[in-house]
């Protein structure tokens, strides 16, 4: 299974076992669907809850839940945590499945204690209020790591305030920043775009280091990548099989996390989360799509030596837009055919960019500013920025837009590829419409915004 398991080779977990592999003193939370605890692969990496005798029938630990030996069912107010449905038992096998026993795969960690914590059910689905009791469970249960790869669009002060609970009791939680394809800076997921300390949210790469298609992403609001494209790991019934999503990139982190853990049982949450973020291998291709560009990396984060505030210095900007182009020429933009954008700036440099458009017709006017993403300089000290987004049909009279990077602007024409003299007869119908418009542009541009050096 040596090739299969692509992401082990990727974070570098071979050589960081040979500093540790784990250590059952450890404990990980995997809030999900649940988890087989027959498995196995699993079995032997369970967490059994100390204060509870198994099979008596009676709530020993006074908790709520009988017989919760190996977690519990939030759905079923049980103490049997069960995998039905596959995803939280996938999830636990990239954690923890058990190392050097001949069979199956292997987790981040060789030994470690897997927590199964279901709230989610037989279709994947589960409510907000069992959700924020699932994480206080694990919680008053010991976790030290929580593994949250689920997610949604809508804000909870509930469940922040939950996490942010958890934070103050010393529990790391791990969440996968969400498979929409989105810069969650603007359409956030989750929990993993909640602003806190105790949280790091993941997104997924494939084997080439790139961005998975269908992963969100934000230079503020997701942290780190990991390995989510066909990976390997358990799943019900002692079998196996491949899934993609930041949900498989997550416990990647979260496994990473309980290793450091082990080397270092001193260390408190957020200087393992120090330790993880600064220990990643840089990745040119997602330097502008999280907040570190680094993909996980287990023996980074182990021998890392940074601790929580730590940041790298960094020079004010002087990245410059050299150039702005379309088929017209210099300066001229032909809405059936995109632009181009010269730069320059320090070898890489992430060089935030936007745009401008103003608007005028007949029926209204409007200015829209557009954060079109950002452009990583390369080794040359330049960077092309391009979009084929065909702005036809979009507006009467677009007149202008302007380029804005760090250090300067520069300013464009629009016009019409069969009339460079006007624009195209296009009806609007006042002030929100051309806004509505200007909002739907922006997001078609950035749709097919390239960078490249």
């Amino acid at each position: 299974q040596q090739a299969a398991l692509w992401g082990m080779q990727k974070i570098h977990a071979r050589e960081a076992w040979d500093i540790s592999t784990g250590s059952r003193e450890v404990v990980v939370a995997v809030v999900d669907t649940g988890v087989d605890y027959t498995h196995p692969d699993l079995s032997a990496n369970m967490w059994r809850n100390p204060e509870e005798i198994a099979g008596n029938g009676v709530d020993d630990d006074h908790n709520g839940f009988i017989d919760d030996i190996y977690g519990a069912n939030l759905l079923t107010k049980s103490g049997d945590p069960f995998d039905d449905n596959s995803h939280g038992t996938h999830v636990a096998g990239t954690i923890g499945a058990t190392g050097n026993n001949s069979i199956g795969v292997v987790g981040v960690n060789w030994k470690v204690h897997v927590m199964g914590v279901k709230f989610l059910g037989a279709n994947g689905g589960g409510t907000l209020f069992a959700g924020i009791q699932a994480i206080r469970y694990a919680v008053a249960q010991g976790a030290q790591v929580i593994n949250a790869s689920w997610g949604g669009s809508g804000f909870s002060q509930a469940l922040y305030d939950e996490i942010a609970a958890a934070g103050e009791a010393g529990v790391l939680f791990v969440a996968a920043a969400g498979n929409n394809g989105l810069n969650s800076d603007e359409y956030p997921n989750y929990p993993a775009a909640y602003n806190l300390p105790n949280i790091i949210s993941v997104a997924a790469t494939d084997k080439d280091d790139n961005l998975a298609y269908f992963s969100n992403y934000g230079k503020v609001s997701v942290d780190l990548a990991a390995p989510g494209v066909s990976i390997l790991s358990t799943v019900p019934g002692a079998t196996y099989s491949s899934y993609s999503g930041t949900s498989m990139a997550t416990p990647h982190v979260a496994g990473a996390a309980a290793l450091v853990k082990a080397v270092f049982p001193e260390l408190d949450h957020l200087n393992i989360k120090a330790k993880i973020l600064s220990g990643g291998d840089m990745v040119s291709r997602i330097a502008s799509k999280t907040v570190t560009g680094r993909r996980l990396s287990a023996l980074g984060a182990l021998l890392s030596s940074a601790s929580p505030g730590d940041e790298e210095p960094t020079e004010p900007s002087n990245a410059r837009i050299t150039s702005v182009k379309g088929p017209g020429g210099s300066k001229y933009i032909f809405r059936q055919a995109g632009f181009t954008l010269g730069l320059t700036g320090r070898p890489g440099e992430v060089v935030p960019l936007s745009m401008t458009l103003n608007v005028q017709s007949s029926r209204g006017s409007a200015r829209g500013k557009c954060t079109l993403g950002s452009a990583v300089v390369g080794p040359e000290g330049t960077a092309v920025v391009s979009s084929t987004m065909k702005l036809s049909g979009v507006f009467r009279q677009t007149r202008t837009a302007v380029f804005k990077s760090p250090a300067n602007k520069m300013k464009a024409e629009l016009k019409s590829q069969r009339n460079r003299a006007g624009g195209e007869a296009v009806s609007v119908a006042g002030d929100a419409s051309v806004k509505q418009s200007l909002s739907r542009t922006c997001r078609a541009i950035k749709s097919t915004f390239i960078s490249t050096y």
